[in-house]
């Protein structure tokens, strides 16, 4: 009698570790894959069209590897690379209320990556909100717990200055009382009201005898 026994290679096998993105939009993922059983040597088919053993530098995704051994035994196994939300940045400003005044205001919201967010201004501060500023543009860097970081702008505007001329006639005779005086305001927030140190409220006042004369003309803003 002849007994013969036919044997089979073991199963092939395969596992795959992620290694997740670091940053939102970051290409630093990664997929670690073991193989074992079968018939060396292997081969490796990613669903992205690599054929690597392994993945690097790669995006957030679901990633299927397919190996094949000496035999043409196959067997696959799927992983997903994950990363953290986008960190987002919302800017409110407070305009300046009166040209040359540093009464700008900018209140700073964030949201997404790791919380425990630090702030950094581009002219120094380190606080989330910025008040009592000059106008300018002001940018915002925010980095997180995990060392991710976004940034923003925003642009701290002040109304234009308020420019004042006139045109004056004089008194034509000693004693007289035929002077006048023209205000033309330009410039701040239209909507001006005159203060004469005579008491007028006009932009225009007449019947004057020689003085000098002074106004205050303030705008809508009360600038």
């Amino acid at each position: 009698s002849l007994m013969a026994t036919v044997n089979e290679p073991a199963a092939v096998t395969l596992s795959a570790t992620a290694s997740n993105i670091s940053c939102n939009g970051s290409l630093n993922g990664a997929v670690n894959v073991t193989a074992g059983g079968g018939t060396t040597p292997y081969n490796f088919n990613w669903s992205n069209g690599a054929t690597t053993q392994n993945l690097t530098g790669i995006a957030a995704g679901n990633y299927v590897v397919t190996v094949s051994d000496l035999n043409n035994c196959t067997t696959s196994a799927s992983t997903s690379v994950t990363q953290p939300s986008a960190i987002t940045i919302s800017l409110t400003k407070t305009d300046i209320s009166c040209f040359g005044a540093a009464n700008g205001t900018i209140t700073t919201t964030v949201s997404g990556g790791n919380s425990g967010y630090s702030f950094n201004w581009s002219h120094g501060p380190t606080s989330q909100n910025l008040n009592a500023l000059s106008a300018g543009s002001y940018t915002l860097t925010v980095t997180d717990a995990s060392n991710c970081s976004v940034s923003g702008i925003e642009t701290v505007s002040q109304p234009t200055q308020i420019i004042l001329s006139e045109t004056h006639a004089d008194v034509s005779c000693n004693n007289g009382s035929n002077g006048s005086i023209s205000i033309t305001a330009n410039g701040g927030s239209s909507g001006f009201s005159y203060l004469w140190n005579n008491t007028a409220t006009t932009s225009s006042i007449n019947n004057l005898t020689a003085n000098a004369y002074s106004v205050t003309v303030t705008d809508v803003s009360l600038c």
